[in-house]
C-alpha cells in the first residue's frame, strides 16, 4: 500500500508548487514595475534615469522588513534566482550583440574618444591600486589585496554605455558634441571592462570548480578548459553562422521577421549558455561572448535587437534590478565607518574619472567645460556592477544577503545610484551654460 500511494502526491504537489511560484513571481514583477514607475514619476522631475528609480525602489522596499517578508518570502528566492539568471543571460547576449570588438582597434573620425576612455581607466586603476588595501581592510573583505584591487579597479573604472545613452536621451543631449564623445568613450570603456572582468571570472570559476578531477595539475586543467571552450565556441559560431545565413535568406528586407525565428534564436542562446555552464564556465560569460561573436551581417542581428530590446529594458531588467536591490541590508551603512567607506568609494570613482578625462581632454585640445562634462557623464554606472555583485556572491566573496564585492555590500549598491543621480543636474548645467562653476563641482563631489 505504501509503495503505491506516494507517487501521485509528489506530482500533484509539484504542480501546485510550480503554479504558486508562477503566481507569486507575477505579483512580484507587477509590484516591482508599479513601485518603480511611481518613484520614477517623482524623480524624473530631477532628470533622473529610470534605472535609479528601479534600484532605489528595491532599496526602500527591502529596508521595511515586514513588507519585504510579505512580498518576497524566502520560499520564492530559488525561483527568483533562476529568473534573474535568465535575465542576465539575455541582457549580456544583447550587450555583446550590440558591440563591435574591432572598434577597439579601428580609427575613429573623432580620435578624442579613445584617449578619454583609456585615460579615465588608467586613472581609476591607479587610484584603486593605492586605495585597495584601505578599502579592503575597512570592509572586512574575504579577498586578498591583489584580487580585491582587480575587482575594485574594474568596478570603479567601468562606464555603463547603455545607461549613458538612455540618460543622454532623457536629457535631450544626444546630438551634442559632448554626447558623441562621451558615448564612444563609454562604449570603449564598457568593452574593456566586460572583457577583462569576464576573463578573470572565467578563470576563477573554472579553476574553482575543476570538473576534470583533482589529480590533474592546474595548468593542465586550464589548458584543457581553454581548448574545450574554444572548440565549443568555434563549433557554435560555425553552426550559428550557417543558420543566420538561412534566416537572412528567408527574412528579406521589407518584410517583418518571423516571430518563430526570433524565438528559435533565443532558445539557442539558452542552449549555448547551458553548454558553457556544463564545461565549467559561467553561462553569463558565455552569453556575452556568444553575442559578441554572433554574425552581424544581414538583418537578423538588427531585427533581434529591435524585437527583444523593448521587452528586456522595459520589463525584464527593471524587475531584475529591483529584486537585486531588495536584498540589501541598509543597516550595514548606519554607522560612521560604513558611511566613510561609502564616501571613499564614491570619491575614488568620481575623482578618478574626472581627473583622467579632464587630463585627456586638455591633451586633445578639448575645452575645459566639455572635458568636465564628459568626465561627469563617464561616472554613470549600470547593470555591469550588478553583474560584479553576482559573480562575487558565486565566488563566495560576499555575504549571501546581497551579492557584492565586500561584506558591506550596500556601500557599493548605493554608490552607483548616487553617481547616476547627481550627474544629470550638474552636467545639464555645464552644457547649457558652457561653464562649470565651483558650486557645481562641490555638489558633484
Amino acid at each position: 500500500m505504501n509503495a503505491e500511494g506516494p507517487p501521485a502526491a509528489p506530482s500533484s504537489n509539484s504542480c501546485l508548487y510550480a503554479s504558486s511560484n508562477s503566481v507569486l513571481l507575477s505579483w512580484q514583477a507587477i509590484i516591482a514595475l508599479v513601485t518603480s514607475a511611481l518613484l520614477h514619476f517623482i524623480l524624473k522631475r530631477l532628470r533622473q534615469p529610470r534605472m535609479v528609480s528601479e534600484i532605489l525602489a528595491g532599496l526602500i522596499i527591502g529596508s521595511i522588513q515586514d513588507v519585504k517578508d510579505f512580498i518576497f518570502p524566502s520560499s520564492s528566492y530559488e525561483a527568483l534566482a533562476s529568473v534573474s539568471m535568465v535575465a542576465m543571460q539575455f541582457y549580456m547576449f544583447l550587450v555583446g550583440l550590440d558591440m563591435d570588438p574591432l572598434s577597439l582597434l579601428s580609427t575613429s573620425p573623432d580620435s578624442r574618444s579613445p584617449y578619454i576612455a583609456y585615460a579615465s581607466v588608467a586613472t581609476c586603476s591607479l587610484l584603486s591600486i593605492v586605495a585597495a588595501p584601505i578599502v579592503n581592510t575597512l570592509s572586512s573583505s574575504k579577498l586578498g589585496h591583489i584580487p580585491f584591487s582587480i575587482f575594485l579597479t574594474l568596478f570603479l573604472s567601468n562606464t555603463s554605455s547603455p545607461v549613458l545613452a538612455r540618460l543622454l536621451n532623457d536629457l535631450k543631449l544626444l546630438k551634442s558634441n559632448v554626447a558623441s564623445v562621451s558615448l564612444r568613450a563609454a562604449l570603449l570603456n564598457d568593452m574593456m571592462s566586460l572583457f577583462f572582468t569576464f576573463m578573470i571570472v572565467s578563470y576563477v570559476e573554472f579553476m574553482g570548480r575543476n570538473i576534470w578531477g583533482e589529480s590533474i595539475p592546474k595548468y593542465l586543467v586550464l589548458l584543457i578548459g581553454v581548448a574545450v571552450a574554444t572548440a565549443f565556441a568555434l563549433t557554435v559560431i560555425h553552426a550559428v553562422g550557417s543558420a543566420v545565413s538561412w534566416l537572412n535568406d528567408h527574412n528579406p528586407d521589407g518584410k517583418p521577421m518571423n516571430p518563430n525565428h526570433v524565438s528559435l534564436i533565443l532558445f539557442v542562446v539558452v542552449v549555448v549558455c547551458s553548454g558553457f555552464e556544463a564545461i565549467g564556465f559561467s553561462s553569463i560569460v558565455g552569453s556575452f561572448f556568444f553575442g559578441l561573436l554572433f554574425p552581424k551581417e544581414g538583418r537578423v542581428s538588427s531585427m533581434l535587437l529591435q524585437s527583444t530590446s523593448y521587452v528586456l529594458y522595459t520589463f525584464v531588467m527593471p524587475v531584475f534590478l529591483f529584486t537585486a536591490s531588495v536584498d540589501a541590508n541598509l543597516k550595514l551603512v548606519a554607522n560612521t565607518k560604513a558611511l566613510g567607506l561609502l564616501g571613499l568609494v564614491y570619491v575614488l570613482a568620481a575623482g578618478g574619472k574626472l581627473v583622467g578625462t579632464v587630463t585627456a581632454a586638455a591633451a586633445v585640445d578639448m575645452p575645459l567645460h566639455e572635458g568636465v562634462a564628459v568626465g561627469l557623464l563617464m561616472n554613470v554606472k549600470g547593470p555591469f556592477h550588478m553583474m560584479c555583485f553576482h559573480f562575487a556572491r558565486r565566488m563566495n566573496v560576499s555575504t549571501l544577503s546581497f551579492p557584492s564585492l565586500t561584506n558591506s555590500s550596500p556601500l557599493f549598491a548605493m554608490s552607483f545610484p548616487l553617481s547616476t543621480m547627481l550627474f544629470p543636474l550638474v552636467t545639464s548645467v555645464s552644457l547649457f551654460h558652457n561653464h562649470i562653476s565651483s558650486a557645481s563641482l562641490c555638489i558633484c563631489i
